[in-house]
């Protein structure tokens, strides 16, 4: 319907943004202050799979992974008789707390579970995606939000676990003992695309921020958007960003890393976050003037 209704115009679009998620973002709704304490910013957030459907294709997925019940119960230290019987794991407070989350064979098979449902959720937006917007012009791309979880990064207990609540990062990056981005496979889902005419772009936010790794939320966006800049660039996919919060456009430090990013970073698009926060603030006129003549 999209595409019949708008294809006159359509070669004024510049790029078809696909919804994925909560504020249009691929992830899960995992930090929702309305969801309890655990879930406000800068918490841990919450999972977001205790429906009868998840636990059915948790079931199935650890019975292709392992093949047999008996494997498992090796596996986990289970006397399990059936993959009908497997519960998803509670109790997450308790096992953050002692980061029993990256040792434990059930929470570690759960959270690559939960990571790659994400990813297969994406794939199969792009996919409808692809074929709904088939008529328009090739040249238009067509785009997908991941969003910058940068608190809990820096954390002795529960680190990075706000992303992994969120479902964006391969568990294994939790589990390594050497700093791992984990964003390899969310990434992926744009590299196909590259050498195809209708390509895809990765967004990815938070590129005003600075890191504050000694703050209480262990926050680290910096980093995260240079992890993201050369995952992108290794994997070929075409990647821009935009910034997380209109804070940052009112001070020189924000548009600093902005501008830093952009040269540096291999972001090739910026967004700015929100209209009114751009025209009517003199920093934000004066330094896009600077970068865009004629702005």
């Amino acid at each position: 319907a999209f595409a019949t209704r708008y294809q006159t115009i359509a070669t004024d679009f510049v790029e078809l943004n696909i919804s994925m998620g909560p504020a249009g973002e691929l992830r899960y709704p995992s930090y929702n202050s309305h969801d309890g304490v655990a879930a406000a910013f800068p918490s841990r957030g919450r999972f977001q799979a205790y429906s009868l459907l998840s636990r059915t294709d948790f079931q199935l997925w650890l019975e292709q992974r392992y093949q047999s019940i008996a494997t498992l119960n090796s596996g986990w230290g289970t006397a399990y008789q059936n993959f009908a019987e497997i519960a998803l794991p509670l109790s997450w407070d308790q096992a953050i707390a002692s980061n029993q989350h990256l040792v434990e064979p059930s929470r570690q098979d759960f959270l690559q579970w939960y990571h790659q449902a994400l990813v297969a959720h994406g794939a199969r937006m792009l996919r409808y995606a692809e074929y709904a917007f088939q008529q328009l012009p090739a040249e238009i791309p067509l785009g997908f939000k991941i969003p910058g979880i940068h608190w809990t990064i820096n954390s002795d207990i529960g680190a990075r676990t706000a992303e992994l609540a969120a479902g964006i990062i391969d568990a294994n990056a939790a589990f390594s003992s050497t700093p791992e981005p984990g964003y390899q496979q969310i990434i992926a889902l744009a590299a196909p695309k590259a050498k195809q005419p209708r390509k895809v772009v990765v967004h990815f936010t938070a590129l005003e921020m600075s890191d504050e790794p000694e703050g209480e939320a262990g926050s680290m966006p910096s980093t995260l958007v240079n992890w993201i800049g050369a995952e992108a660039r290794r994997q070929g996919v075409i990647l821009k960003g935009e910034n997380a919060l209109a804070a940052g456009l009112y001070h020189a430090e924000g548009w600093s890393n902005l501008q830093q990013v952009l040269r540096n970073g291999n972001y090739q698009g910026l967004t700015l976050l929100r209209l009114n926060d751009i025209v009517e603030n003199p920093l934000a006129v004066a330094t896009l003037q600077q970068l865009q003549p004629g702005f």
